[in-house]
């Protein structure tokens, strides 16, 4: 391959993926834009995030993600930290109305 054809199928290469690398930004504006939209409409970001995240994943790995969080609000009832599961809101309701 000469230097010439190499040279300009690199050229042809990097400013594709300049390109694309702008569209990303301009993306990523505009999904800030939308979150900061959202947050201004009284929701929280972050768990949109998490709801997305969760939302794209295939079923087993969904369920995979549920039994971790099954398995973490266990070990925070083990460490005594249960006053946002269903239990412990039950006897935080009971106890403060």
């Amino acid at each position: 391959m000469s230097d010439v054809g190499h040279n300009s199928n690199v050229k042809d290469f990097i400013t594709r993926i300049g390109r694309i690398e702008d569209e990303i930004t301009v993306l990523k504006e505009d999904q800030k834009s939308i979150y900061a939209e959202a947050k201004a409409a009284g929701h929280n970001p972050a768990a949109m995030k998490q709801a997305l995240k969760l939302h794209r994943l295939d079923a087993d790995k969904r369920y995979k993600c549920e039994r971790m969080q099954e398995t973490v609000e266990e070990y925070r009832a083990a460490l005594g930290d249960f006053a946002d599961l269903p239990l412990g809101k039950a006897a935080v309701e009971r106890e403060f109305g």
